[in-house]
């Protein structure tokens, strides 16, 4: 039986971890400032810059072979950084300092019988749960807790995601795309599908398409570039990320 205790003290962990990696390296994220900006307006040239140069960083990265070092890099040197780069980091920062069970996946949303669909959003979640790379998860409340730096919240995975449709939703309610506005917003997601559609019978049989029950799921990455040589290096060369007498995340 889990405790309120050990609840809080799990919730204390996941929310040092979230700021760790949202301060120690403070950083732009052309994402954050799109969803502020709004997705139906025209980008500033300043944020078109941006995103060239965190494409650049991007590429670096991929040609790197080692994500997880060139993340640190890109981080504390480039000083940009947007959903991906902040929950990568956030594993590495768990997983330095003890905490085994951690991992970086995107959200997935699952209509009915369709297939899950990837949303456009990277999170970083400890469970106990066994994870298989691209395997879909459904996770019940205390299965596992999500860390999420760019949002600034750490939750256990219902209550997450019961956030993300209410209290966080006005971050990706201009998003032009049904899929993902029918979970955050319905009278967005209708307002799309009337300009989407152009006919009352064809928008009647489309938002039947759109409006299923849907539910949230994760959809882990695994990269064995975070491997016990790759922890050592970096404990070594970036002192900083170390977090002293950290309790680790424990689910039951």
């Amino acid at each position: 039986m889990i405790t309120f205790q050990a609840n809080q003290q799990t919730l204390k962990s996941a929310k040092l971890l979230e700021s760790r990696a949202r301060n120690t390296y403070p950083h732009l994220s052309t994402s954050k400032i799109r969803s502020q900006i709004g997705y139906d307006k025209p980008a500033p040239a300043f944020l078109c810059r941006l995103n060239k140069y965190y494409k650049n960083l991007r590429n670096m990265i991929r040609e790197s072979g080692n994500y997880y070092n060139a993340i640190v890099y890109t981080l504390s040197l480039g000083k940009i950084g947007n959903c991906a780069e902040d929950s990568m980091f956030t594993e590495l920062i768990g997983r330095i300092n003890g905490q085994e069970n951690i991992y970086t996946g995107c959200l997935g949303i699952k209509r009915d019988d369709e297939p899950v669909k990837h949303l456009d959003h990277v999170v970083a979640f400890v469970t106990n749960k066994k994870i298989k790379e691209g395997q879909e998860y459904f996770f019940k409340n205390k299965d596992a807790i999500i860390i999420d730096p760019w949002l600034n919240t750490s939750n256990f995975v219902s209550d997450y995601f019961t956030k993300l449709k209410t209290v966080y939703r006005e971050r990706f309610m201009n998003r032009k795309d049904s899929r993902f506005a029918t979970f955050t917003n319905d009278k967005l997601a209708t307002e799309i599908l009337r300009e989407e559609t152009k006919t009352p019978q064809e928008f009647k049989e489309k938002r039947k398409e759109y409006f299923p029950h849907t539910t949230l799921c994760l959809i882990p990455f695994v990269d064995k570039s975070l491997n016990d040589e790759t922890i050592e290096c970096i404990k070594e060369n970036f002192p900083e990320l170390l977090i002293k007498n950290y309790k680790k995340i424990e689910l039951q």
